[in-house]
């Protein structure tokens, strides 16, 4: 019996052990002595008539796929050769497959028999050692949590992390384009959460609302003062126990620095605050039809992104240096015309991704930059990328550990690298992840249906 490997040597040890294992089992089970009978000659491919019994799998090589080709021979039932190949969960430095090829001679055993045995094999040394985790730069866990005495939140949605223990977030309605939303609260790192009724409002299909918190005692939320109509900027300085209004402001994105400075958004308008919500400044932003996503790392330093429109063709992202008074445009024209930038996400100064979709089934995409956001560059590879892919969420940890959360074929999938970009694995998900934030080094998440959470820690 030969056995071949063909691949990166860490994935071929990696099976040395199941293929030790095969061939002493060969040699106690089918040897002479066992089998009572002479031994032929060993016929070879070249002199041996076969015919194809299955053909190789197809499609996208995934961690943790195999395919397999067997060819059986005509003149001995139980002459055969057997193919396999195990797409190994990549690590840091390894590429490829292992390719383990073997050749059975005359035994008296049904091939199927065989293969199946082979196959078993394969799974076992493959998966026996649970590779994903092993290989994957991460861990992944997830809780889950209840709401107590809910009336509208059935949902996660966009989520802040003030602390490992207390969490805010945006309670939705369980059914697509809900607008009924409502801001819930955790002290219990999300085993149980309770809503915030002076928040309740109806809001886009997108079920966002506005809210910032800067530690567990400082907040505000753009809320509703009632359900007639009227908007609400509200504040609290003792975790939510207690909410005082600050303002008639109605705003769709909203983020504090410090007690003073604040920043948000309403259709193409920017807004500022220096005297924590109770006046505000609009700033008109030209050409964008509507402020998608808004991001600032310091109270000076800020990004705003959005598209120019559904008969546009352009992404549009715009900086400022000096706390929103003045902006830098960057225009970007990508191949399909972008529907809305869906995620923008900045690691430092310089370093910015966001992802863009498209029109209706023509999918979504990544940009990056490396200067702040005066250029923005597509990520070549389509992993994740192009037609029935959606992306939600970007996130990276540092400048080489990145993980894009998205949707395929109606499967959760994440991809990653390790690389800050050059390279990108993907593995599946049991569940949609609806937004993140980098905390602490790790990256926390919301996660729907119900109230999960998951939590990647680096390894």
């Amino acid at each position: 019996m030969t056995w071949y490997f063909i691949g990166h040597p860490f994935e071929a040890v990696s099976i040395l052990a199941g293929a030790l294992f095969l061939i002493t089992a060969w040699h106690l089970i089918f040897s002479p002595a066992h089998r009572n009978r002479v031994e032929e000659p060993r016929w070879t491919p070249e002199n041996r008539p076969c015919v194809d019994a299955s053909k190789p799998a197809n499609g996208p090589r995934e961690p943790g796929h195999i395919s397999f080709y067997t060819r059986r021979c005509s003149r001995r039932k139980s002459r055969g050769s057997f193919l396999a190949t195990y797409f190994f969960p990549k690590p840091v430095g390894a590429r490829g497959a292992v390719i383990l090829y073997a050749e059975f001679g005359d035994a008296e055993m049904k091939k199927p028999g065989l293969m199946m045995f082979v196959l078993a094999e394969l799974v076992s040394v493959g998966y026996g050692q649970g590779p994903k985790a092993a290989n994957t730069p991460f861990t992944l866990n997830w809780s889950e949590g209840k709401c107590l005495g809910c009336k509208i939140a059935a949902r996660l949605g966009e989520i802040q992390f003030v602390s490992r223990s207390e969490v805010w977030a945006v309670g939705s309605e369980d059914h697509p384009g809900g607008v009924n939303v409502v801001v819930v609260h955790s002290t219990d790192a999300g085993h149980t959460w309770r809503e915030v009724p002076q928040s309740q409002q109806y809001t886009d299909p997108d079920a966002r609302l506005a809210f910032s918190f800067l530690d567990i005692a400082r907040g505000w939320i753009a809320a509703w003062g009632n359900l007639a109509g009227d908007p609400e900027i509200i504040g609290t300085r003792d975790g939510g126990q207690h909410w005082r209004s600050l303002s008639q402001q109605f705003l769709q994105r909203m983020q504090f620095m410090d007690d003073s400075h604040g920043y948000g958004t309403v259709g193409d308008e920017f807004l500022r605050t220096n005297d924590g919500g109770r006046s505000w400044v609009k700033t008109k932003i030209p050409d964008i039809v509507f402020i998608d996503c808004m991001v600032f790392l310091t109270p000076d330093s800020g990004w705003i992104a959005g598209t120019t429109g559904m008969d546009g063709k352009d992404l549009l992202v715009f900086r400022t240096v000096n706390g929103g008074r003045d902006w830098e445009e960057s225009r970007t024209t990508p191949p399909q015309p972008p529907q809305r930038v869906r995620d923008l996400f900045f690691l430092d100064q310089q370093r910015g991704w966001l992802t863009i979709w498209n029109q209706i089934g023509e999918g979504t995409y990544l940009y990056s930059t490396v200067d702040g956001g005066k250029h923005w560059t597509p990520d070549p590879d389509l992993l994740f990328q192009g037609k029935d892919k959606q992306a939600s969420v970007v996130r990276f940890t540092s400048r080489e550990r990145g993980l894009v959360f998205f949707l395929e074929g109606g499967q959760n999938r994440l991809a990653f690298t390790t690389d800050g970009g050059r390279h990108w694995y993907r593995q599946a998900l049991p569940r949609y992840v609806d937004d993140c934030r980098v905390f602490e080094g790790d990256l926390l998440c919301s996660s729907a249906p119900g109230f999960r959470l998951l939590t990647l820690h680096p390894k």
